[in-house]
């Protein structure tokens, strides 16, 4: 089982921006608002329902006031249809309800309930709802709209924005969310694109809001982005079809980033050649990942472009250690509902406005396209300004990547040697980044991957480099069996058949890693110009990453003493193989002058620090917070400082007990925020040998922090004041030569044994006291499970995708109080009947009992029924102590938080056995489904520690990645469910009387 944490959204994260006009009418794209108006307004039916929704008291209980909200937005949903003359294949918007159980499909983790959902379906399914009583169950990739009901005088939002923002990155193709808000006689209506809007304050038994609402979510649909489509009639796993003019592929999402914000939508890529369902459930079961997809809203005014950066990287040949692309599209648009958006293309690494300024006599071609991009976003900012709307509205600007390149989270390392190595290749690829001209600028944990495999190569011949599979080779240096097929080709790798194809030979070696999103890169010399020019400081990284000189400034410890450090950097040089490793590892001799260097700034640095102590010289400046290289080698610091201290072996011969320093480490490291006050600085200390030599690393591992130790006195030397130095103008990778010497120096030592134990690539090294920091967890079989069982499916397999539910088989289902078939039924199959006002007929209670044999579930869930666990202190109380709490207990809040990619995580579950996967609920799948289903798809695929096969397939990586979030950012094993917590308390507190009055005896 996985976890996931929770935000709590706070007064600040996303403050709704009220606007006067949300209501006029100016997202509706048919008919004459006023007209329409009026014409509702004289409805038998609209009257009723405006009548019914405020005809409720303060004791009535909020389950009763679900039925006539959908039929009365419904009604209006089925006459906007009507009136706008829309055609049936566009669809219709359909309102349900589901407010006793969480809505399905979750593979984020995130587990909430929605008092309301819309939906896009058929016409006939629309009327068919108008009359329903009853609400049903739908996953979240295929709702449009959501809705919270409250009680009167509750207008907290901060449930509405958490279903909004999870909306949002369950639906990629969405140009915007709308839902609403009733409190007690009040509603407003709510749209989430780049920052959340509320309208006015109004009566629930106006009109104008609910319009409104179900205009703006029939503007939504239409203006869905086209070639990003669900399938929902794919059981087993969440698919989503891609199809551009040249790319048409199937994808597997496992992770999307915050909203608002970029919002990046990360999906593995479907092996290719899949025309069916089950042909493409076999890929997903059976073969490995072809390849990863990714869209993401990244800012029109940026200088750089990822699409544009690996252009760059791979212009001379296939780099190796870095990603791959395979197809890339960019397109200008303004995310607002009320605007049609004008669109601009252009190739990856063409002229535009943030390129570098050219002479229009000179170079035409390229003035033709920098002004065709400035007329774009011009374009784009007139249509922006002319929205009403009383704050400026980001324009964002959607960029699409498809790339041939797959790796493994860092916690598949077989040994600790494995990460070393990896470390090595990182800080190489890094440094032949800067050599580029190109920095990172957000190194992370979830960016560097080991294990890489690629499916694209082209013309493109991969060039060669230094990394250390070459290296130790060439120093003669012997391999561990369980490390003999890491960093070299295989027989299979598809450059060999492309240098075949060619005629031509490949490099035997290659790097054991692979850099990934470059969606924060930059050219450093158009940095530096950039942040001096305008005089800013720009803050780019991940959480616990970032060099601690830019998360915050002066806080890095600027008095170790570093004598040693030359001598450090030089035992490389006094091993037997250290001469043939140094000449392999810099074949160009680029780090000449670098053993002068370190010795002259430590000199320096040794008399500048005698001074200040006697008060002759003031302490060294605050850097400026401008991001150079030797920030990226930071960042791989920490990355693998982290995994160090994480790592455990599969069979240890030293106690682990002392882990009271480890557990201060993880709790500082997981609470690190980038603007997040005095957390920013708390890491800090760790760059000093103090805190270094402490025991943070397992104790079979502790000889490893020496290597770390010597890596935090290069890192604490200011080097903001040397930046004149003759060698640290011409190499701004200084930091990273320090790197390589110091990995070599450690990885040729043969007196190390414990580098080459086999590591527990299950679960890391447990930390405790982490209940500030450790959030939210949600079991797995609901996060692999899609929920789309309960969508009524055609009886169409094929690739071709629905935009719409499609209509159900309505023989079977029972009827409604009009005596019309009840198409709600089917989704009762996963979730409790909401009571009715009415009851119903015995004929029908039996027809349901006959049916659903397992629905004798109350009504109204409580919320100790929930299968959520928080762990945070004030939720615990909610959600574990408080069972009888009818409102915060029942739903999950959410917080807004720095737009993170991934965020650290926690866990909570059931089972402690390592975990091989999560299967789809396959039992759930009606009958015919079941029957349909191919024999020969093997859905038992595990990720073992005593498994690592060459190539994983789909279902694999994805559980390994949801694994590898959850435990090494978490606890580091799954702790037992609430109730089993509380049995384990009072056993414990019955040992411990037990204990005392036998000593007091």
């Amino acid at each position: 089982m996985y976890a996931k944490y929770v935000h709590w959204y706070n007064a600040e994260a996303m403050k709704p921006v009220v606007e006067e006009k949300f209501l006029d009418g100016t997202p509706q794209t048919h008919g004459d608002p006023e007209k329409m108006t009026k014409k509702m307004l004289r409805d038998a039916d609209i009257k009723r329902g405006l009548k019914a929704v405020a005809s409720f008291t303060q004791e009535d209980l909020e389950n009763r006031r679900y039925a006539p909200t959908i039929q009365l937005l419904n009604r209006i949903s089925c006459l906007y249809f009507e009136m706008s003359k829309r055609r049936p294949e566009k669809g219709a918007i359909v309102f349900t309800f589901a407010p006793t159980r969480k809505a399905p499909g979750s593979f984020l983790g995130e587990e909430f309930q929605p008092d309301y959902l819309a939906y896009h379906a058929s016409v006939a399914e629309l009327r068919d709802a108008i009359s329903a009583e009853n609400g049903g169950l739908l996953p979240w990739s295929v709702l449009i709209g959501v809705g919270e009901h409250k009680r009167f005088g509750d207008d907290y939002l901060a449930q509405l924005k958490t279903y909004t923002s999870l909306l949002k990155r369950y639906r990629p193709d969405l140009p915007a969310i709308h839902g609403f808000h009733v409190s007690g006689n009040n509603v407003e209506i709510a749209s989430l694109d780049t920052v959340f809007r509320m309208s006015k304050v109004c009566p629930v038994d106006t009109l104008e809001p609910w319009l409104a609402l179900v205009a703006s979510l029939y503007h939504a649909a239409d203006t869905r982005y086209q070639p990003l489509t669900y399938n929902s009639s794919q059981v087993d796993f969440h698919r989503w079809d891609v199809e551009y003019e040249n790319l048409k592929i199937a994808t597997v999402p496992f992770h999307v980033g915050e909203a608002p914000g970029r919002t990046t939508f990360a999906a593995l890529e479907l092996a290719p050649g899949g025309a069916t369902q089950d042909a493409l459930t076999k890929a997903f079961y059976e073969t490995p990942a072809h390849g990863f997809f990714k869209s993401s809203w990244q800012s029109a005014t940026a200088r750089w472009t990822e699409s544009e950066l690996l252009e760059r990287i791979h212009k001379d040949g296939w780099l190796p250690g870095v990603v791959r692309h395979r197809f890339t599209r960019r397109e200008i648009e303004v995310k607002d509902p009320a605007q049609t958006a004008p669109k601009a293309k252009r190739k990856p690494g063409a002229q535009s406005a943030k390129a570098k300024e050219v002479d229009a006599a000179k170079e035409p071609e390229q003035q033709t396209a920098q002004t065709q991009e400035q007329t774009a976003q011009t374009q784009a900012t007139t249509a922006q300004s002319q929205a009403a709307t009383t704050t400026t509205t980001q324009i964002r600007v959607r960029e699409v990547i498809n790339l041939g390149s797959i790796g493994e989270p860092l916690s598949e390392a077989r040994t600790m040697r494995h990460l070393l190595w990896a470390f090595y290749d990182f800080v190489e690829t890094s440094s032949q980044l800067a050599k580029l001209g190109i920095i990172h600028r957000d190194l992370s944990w979830f960016n560097c991957l080991i294990l890489p495999r690629h499916t694209v190569a082209g013309e493109k011949r991969p060039l060669s480099r230094p990394c250390i599979r070459r290296i130790l080779e060439a120093a003669n240096v012997k391999i561990d069996e369980k490390l003999e097929a890491i960093g070299k080709r295989q027989s299979s790798d598809i450059d060999i058949a492309s240098a075949r194809a060619r005629g031509d030979t490949v490099d035997e070696f290659m790097p054991c890693t692979l850099v990934t999103d470059f969606d924060h890169s930059a050219d450093i010399e158009q940095l530096a110009d950039k942040q001096q020019k305008l005089n800013i400081r720009e803050r780019t990284g991940t959480n616990m990453f970032i060099a601690c000189d830019l998360s915050h400034p002066g806080s890095v410890p600027y008095t170790n003493k570093c004598s040693t450090l030359p001598k450090a950097l030089d035992r490389v040089g006094a091993n037997p193989r250290g001469s043939a490793a140094l000449a392999a590892a810099f074949p160009d001799d680029d780090h000449a002058g670098f053993r002068d260097m370190i010795k002259r700034v430590v000199a320096e640095e040794s008399e500048r620090q005698d001074q200040v102590t006697l008060g002759d010289l003031p302490p060294p400046p605050v850097p400026k917070g401008l991001h150079e290289p030797r920030h990226d080698a930071e960042s791989l610091f920490w990355v693998h400082l982290w995994g160090c201290a994480r790592a455990q072996p599969v069979v240890s011969t030293v106690p682990d007990a002392d882990r009271s320093e480890y557990n201060q480490f993880c709790f500082t490291m997981l609470s690190h925020r980038i603007r997040g006050g005095n957390k920013e600085a708390a890491r800090a200390p760790y760059l000093s040998p103090v805190h270094l030599q402490t025991d943070l690393f397992h104790p079979q591992f502790r000889r490893v922090q020496d290597l770390f130790d010597h890596m935090a006195l290069y890192l604490t030397i200011p080097w903001h004041v040397y930046k004149d130095d003759p060698y640290i103008k011409t190499h701004p990778d200084h930091a990273h030569v320090a790197f390589r010497r110091l990995l070599l120096w450690m990885l040729l030592r043969e007196d190390m044994p414990e580098l080459d134990l086999k590591l527990n690539t299950e679960e890391p090294r447990v930390a405790e006291n982490l209940e500030k920091v450790l959030q939210f967890a949600v079991p797995s079989q609901r996060r692999a499970a899609t929920g789309n069982e309960s969508v009524s499916q055609s009886a169409s397999k094929s690739v071709a995708v629905e935009e719409k539910p499609p209509a159900a088989d309505v023989g079977d289902l029972e009827l409604n109080r009009r005596g019309k078939p009840d198409i709600r039924a089917q989704f009762r199959a996963e979730s409790a009947p909401v009571p009715l006002v009415k009851k119903k007929k015995e004929t029908k209670k039996e027809t349901k009992t006959t049916k659903e044999p397992k629905s004798a579930t109350p009504a109204v869930t409580p919320a100790s029924t929930s299968t959520s666990q928080v762990s945070t202190r004030s939720q615990k109380r909610a959600r574990e102590e408080t069972h009888a709490d009818d409102g915060a207990a029942k739903k999950m809040r959410a917080d807004v938080q720095h737009e993170q990619d991934v965020q650290p995580m926690a866990l909570d579950a059931p089972e402690r056995e390592p975990v091989a996967e999560d299967q789809p609920q396959v039992d759930a799948m009606a009958d015919e489904a079941k029957e349909a289903a191919p024999a020969v798809v093997d859905k038992t695929q595990r990720y073992t520690a005593k498994v690592h096969q060459p190539l994983q397939t789909v279902n694999a990586l994805r559980l390994k990645i949801w694994k590898d979030k959850a435990l090494w950012f978490g606890k580091g094993q799954f702790s037992p469910p609430p109730g089993a917590r509380k049995e384990t308390a009072a056993k414990e507190t019955a040992a411990k009387e037990t204990a005392s009055k036998e000593s007091a005896a």
